[in-house]
């Protein structure tokens, strides 16, 4: 019989995966339980690789707050580029509605480029 935590890492790692798979559906209509979901993905991500997928879904979030979750990420060197990108693609589907949002996060993103 699998572990407890066996089975809690399958059940993660099979959420992230659906997540990733499912983004395109489900970032068309982002609300607070998605982000709160992209949340506890990256809090519970365990290393860049996993990250890495999670910031190519987030990326695809047109709302600012998910600004606020790639931001920090830009400066963990294993994921930088991810981040940027992610906080780029963001900035620029949220800039119409948003636009001090997205250019406060450009700016921080400057900021923090090596």
């Amino acid at each position: 019989m699998p572990s407890r935590t066996l089975i809690i890492l399958l059940a993660s790692i099979a959420c992230s995966t659906l997540l990733v798979v499912a983004s395109p559906l489900l970032n068309a209509r982002p609300d607070a339980a998605l982000l709160d979901r992209y949340r506890q993905l990256l809090s519970g991500a365990r290393g860049d690789d996993e990250l890495k997928l999670i910031l190519g879904a987030l990326g695809g979030v047109a709302h600012p707050d998910a600004l606020g979750l790639a931001l920090p990420l830009v400066s963990r060197a294993g994921v930088r580029a991810e981040a940027q990108a992610a906080v780029e693609k963001i900035a620029e589907s949220v800039r119409a509605e948003h636009p001090r949002a997205a250019q406060a996060a450009m700016e921080q993103l400057k900021q923090t480029k090596p």
